[in-house]
This record gives C-alpha cells, structure tokens and sequence, in this order.
C-alpha cells in the first residue's frame, strides 16, 4: 500500500466514521426531540388537568361561599324576626300597662270625685 493509498483510505475511514457518527447524533437528535415532545405533551396534559382541577375546586368554593351567605342571611332574618316579635311583645305589654293605669286613675278620679262630693 502506497502512501497515497493509505492516507486515501485513512479519509476514506475518516469520513465513514464522521458519516455514521452525525448519524448516530442525528438519530439521537431525532429521539431527544420526540422525547422532548413526549414530555411536552405530557406537561401540557397535566397543566390541563391542573386548571380544570382548580376550575372545578373555585367553583366548588363559590358555591360553599354562596351557601354561607344564604345561611347568614337565613340566620339574620330569623333574629330579625325574633327581635320585632320581642318589640311588638314589649310594645303591647306597654300599651296594656298604660291601658291599666288609665282605667286606674279613673277609678281613682272617680272615687275622689264622690269623696270630695261626699265631703260637701
């Protein structure tokens, strides 16, 4: 083998190595990327999941807040309710008093007007 030869088929070697090794890193290139892209997918799957997740878990919590606010108000209404009945308890107990006072001191006025009628 000349010398020519060998350094023709040392190029020749080297640049089959070269050829099979960008090959070799373009197949790997290739599978990273469809790895890559697989995770991707999957991410993005979870993100989805995630936020109809917290969709689902917002509206539950509104919904829990809505039935709080009904139940505070139900609460307040009754007490409300509770209170104006007490008032108007108060207020005929009130008016009644006054009723019997009335008719008291009119018995009074009475009975003073036939003292002072008897006096005389």
């Amino acid at each position: 083998v000349t010398r020519r030869g060998f350094r023709r088929w040392l190029r020749a070697a080297e640049a089959s190595v070269q050829s099979r090794r960008l090959a070799e890193l373009t197949n790997a290139s290739d599978v990273s990327g469809k790895r890559q892209a697989h995770e991707l997918a999957k991410y993005e799957k979870e993100l989805r999941e995630a936020r109809a997740r917290h969709a689902l878990e917002l509206e539950k919590a509104e919904a829990r807040r809505a039935e709080a606010v009904e139940e505070c108000a139900a609460q307040f209404r009754q007490r409300n309710a509770e209170q104006l009945e007490e008032a108007e308890d108060r207020y005929q107990r009130l008016i009644d008093e006054a009723w019997q006072a009335t008719e008291r001191s009119r018995a009074q006025g009475v009975e003073s007007v036939g003292a002072v009628t008897r006096h005389f």
